[in-house]
């Protein structure tokens, strides 16, 4: 059994990912600000239904709060020790993100910052951090490949996610954190 950390637990993605990961035996901590982006009431909804799925109440916990919030997230880390965090929240929405680009930038960026500090202060478990498609721009590459040019997103939100795997790519060169 993994105790794992995981943000964005009350989204779509997130919820069934806390599911999956209760069905094979993990604890889980979910993580999720239950901003408005999507209604709050489908998220209350999405996490309702892991609690419920969860064979013993012990193995899942909500903590409503921000990826940055250094503090919280710290102190998270602290007591846990998790085995691995797995990092779903983000500000998503390319069209929305040119409208207020630094929140963007505060969330996908200064959020991943904080749980990649507190990761390295708390025993560096295995980082998985969720991206997106849009980081490629105008590729002529259909389907996506890995190996493709990601330097010229089109747009503050995939700019932010990129941004978010370089200092990913960082914390393993400065640190050995295991960056997925």
């Amino acid at each position: 059994m993994k105790k794992i950390l995981l943000t964005g637990a009350a989204g779509f993605i997130g919820s069934n990912t806390a599911s999956a990961l209760l069905g094979r035996g993990d604890r889980v901590v979910g993580v999720d600000n239950l901003n408005d982006y999507y209604a709050p009431a489908r998220k209350l909804a999405n996490l309702e239904q892991v609690r419920k799925l969860a064979p013993d109440p012990r193995q899942f916990h909500f903590h409503r709060t921000d990826i940055r919030n250094e503090e919280a997230i710290d102190a998270l880390c602290a007591e846990h020790r998790f085995d691995a965090i797995i990092h779903l929240a983000a500000m998503a929405g390319v069209r929305a993100s040119i409208e207020d680009p630094k929140l963007y930038m505060d969330v996908n960026l200064g959020g991943t910052l904080n749980l990649l500090q507190a990761s390295h202060r708390h025993g560096q478990p295995t980082f998985v951090f969720a991206s997106t498609s849009s980081v490629y721009g105008r590729t002529k590459m259909i389907p996506f490949i890995e190996s493709d040019c990601a330097d010229r997103p089109l747009a503050p939100y995939p700019a932010s996610k990129r941004a978010a795997e370089l200092l990913g790519h960082s914390y393993y060169h400065l640190f050995g954190q295991d960056f997925t």
